[in-house]
């Protein structure tokens, strides 16, 4: 025979027994997602890193091959191509970036100039600005060109920086000349 307990508090406890009991479970469930989650993304690292360290351990053959010029597959050809490309084009976004972060206060940047070689001159990139203290124009020019020259985003393509022109008389206007390095015939 079974045993039926009928009171009003049995009822409520047994209530939060299963509560409890479904919480628990929940909880036990969202730990065990969280496990599993943690253990994927250090497989996935694990996998990530494997691949890029293969990868970097393939480079050295590559550019071996590349130098080499031995071309079993024409996609080195167009990879030879691009590379000579790469080397020959100018990044302006890194020089620009410099002229900006080396102005200074007391200065303004009225034009950036870049031109191509030529018969008559070489390529060469030109900074016109104002200092805005004429009084003071050529100290201010003169740290402007020394953080210039400092700073290896602008001298790894444009190794000579020099004033190109500095105008008195209450103006403060000046130019500085950005050059690559000469190319010996």
């Amino acid at each position: 025979m079974y045993r039926l307990n009928l009171f009003p508090e049995y009822a409520e406890r047994r209530r939060r027994q299963k509560t409890r009991a479904a919480l628990s479970g929940l909880v036990v469930s969202l730990l065990g997602l969280e496990v599993m989650l943690v253990g994927a993304l250090l497989v996935s690292d694990r996998l990530l890193s494997d691949r890029a360290e293969a990868l970097r351990n393939e480079l050295p053959g590559l550019t071996a091959r590349l130098q080499a010029g031995t071309r079993a597959r024409p996609e080195l050809d167009l990879a030879l191509e691009l590379v000579s490309l790469r080397a020959k084009r100018v990044d302006w976004t890194p020089k620009l970036a410099a002229v900006g972060d080396q102005c200074a206060l007391g200065m303004k940047l009225v034009e950036l100039q870049g031109r191509n070689a030529s018969k008559r001159e070489r390529p060469h990139f030109e900074i016109n600005g104002e200092s805005l203290d004429a009084d003071g124009a050529l100290t201010v020019v003169s740290a402007y060109l020394e953080r210039l020259r400092a700073d290896t985003r602008m001298t790894s393509d444009f190794p000579q920086v020099v004033l190109g022109n500095i105008r008195g008389g209450g103006s403060g206007e000046f130019a500085v000349v950005c050059t690559p390095p000469e190319v010996k015939e």
